[in-house]
């Protein structure tokens, strides 16, 4: 902001502005004007006039929580953003250091959050930085991804679909999908979770060198071809059980960090063990009972750290999927010999890197439907489930 913006702040809002924040306009203008936020009026730090002065009038309304919390902190305080809950970061009229926090979320007086508003800034730059990093990080693996959404998004919107299927399709956060689970009228089927769920297993670091896990994770997939026993299935579900009584047990002996990765791997691959009858009929789940829309959260912190912290994770719940909001069809004469032949070997001998094949002998089956082509197109990020694999196969 330049000195007719700061300016026009103290002349609407009636006060004299902190020196430090003159000096941040004056000083580090260039800096300010690189920062660029997705909505202006959410972010830590306000770079408009208009960003400024609006909140500043707004929450000294009666009814406001700013207001609410802190009647008259106008006479105090000068607000120079917002966390995006409620709360705003404010400087002291007097010129005292610091920045603080007050709003509706605040305990009944001030927090101071930074020493000085430099620090603040410094602080916000840091965290905006990192922010673009992440966000260039996700646009870079959801580009390989574009092409089918693009063609999900289009078909929507030609066929009348949902906001929900469109929602589907480019959200990134994985619990909301789960959630939008419950509202279709059929249970996704228990193989396609538990291929979800093995796949998410397959990411977790150490997993490889975990012999429980790496033995846990193939039986899970002889599931899936129903060759396991119930002898086999029921001896695996009672020996990841025990070693998570006793990891939960013993959990002093270990390094906090270690225990963590442990009990967390050990979980998600225990969870692929609830039975297909349990899961379909909603059996009771008690503590430590497998369960098999629990393991994107169990995988998600022997990952993350944290339930939702895997970037990739909605995309693979696609990619098993498809669009349960809005199915693809897939008409019978497009299941060619020669279709259902390459789908097979790429079922059998787990070759998702050769779906490329299928676009061929698709369009030559007369199937013109974007989705699936591009879907077959995109070479990596594919494992078995694979949703056009399945439907020609007619797999659930």
């Amino acid at each position: 902001m330049n000195e007719d913006s700061l300016r026009e702040i103290e002349s609407r809002l009636g006060i004299a502005l902190p020196k430090c924040y003159r000096a941040l306009h004056q000083d580090h203008a260039n800096r300010l004007q690189q920062l660029k936020w997705d909505d202006d009026a959410i972010n830590p730090l306000y770079l408009t006039a208009d960003h400024v002065i609006s909140p500043n009038l707004e929450e000294r309304q009666p009814e406001m929580g700013a207001a609410c919390a802190f009647p008259n902190w106008w006479e105090s305080f000068f607000m120079i953003g917002t966390n995006g809950g409620g709360d705003y970061y404010c400087l002291r009229l007097d010129n005292a250091e610091g920045v603080w926090l007050i709003g509706s979320d605040c305990e009944e007086t001030p927090t101071q959050v930074a020493g000085t508003l430099l620090e603040h800034v410094e602080a916000t730059i840091a965290n905006h930085e990192s922010e673009k990093a992440w966000k260039a990080k996700l646009a870079l693996q959801r580009a390989p991804f574009q092409q089918e959404i693009d063609a999900h998004l289009a078909a929507i919107k030609r066929e009348g679909g949902s906001s929900r299927a469109a929602e589907w399709m480019t959200i990134d956060a994985i619990y909301p999908m789960f959630e939008w689970l419950n509202e279709l009228e059929q249970k996704i089927s228990p193989r396609k979770l538990r291929l979800y769920g093995i796949a998410l297993c397959q990411l977790i670091p150490g997993v490889q060198d975990d012999a429980d896990a790496m033995e846990g994770i193939a039986l899970a997939k002889a599931m899936t071809f129903g060759i396991a026993t119930q002898s086999q299935i029921s001896n695996m579900r009672s020996h990841l059980r025990n070693k998570i009584e006793t990891l939960m047990a013993s959990y002093q002996s270990h390094e906090p960090q270690t225990f963590q990765r442990l009990i967390w791997r050990t979980k998600a691959v225990h969870a692929l063990f609830q039975g297909d009858h349990d899961y379909l009929t909603n059996a009771p789940i008690y503590p430590n009972d497998p369960d098999l829309a629990r393991v994107y959260s169990d995988a998600g912190h022997a990952i993350a750290g944290y339930p939702y912290g895997v970037d990739q994770a909605a995309d693979m719940l696609r990619e098993v999927l498809g669009n349960p909001f809005h199915p693809t069809p897939f008409p019978p004469r497009w299941r060619t010999p020669e279709v259902v032949t390459l789908a097979q070997s790429i079922l059998q001998e787990e070759h998702y890197d050769e779906l490329p094949k299928l676009v061929a002998a698709l369009s030559k089956a007369g199937c013109d439907d974007a989705r699936i082509l591009a879907h077959c197109q995109r070479p990596h990020n594919h494992f078995r489930g694979c949703w056009v694999v399945d439907m020609i196969l007619e797999k659930e």
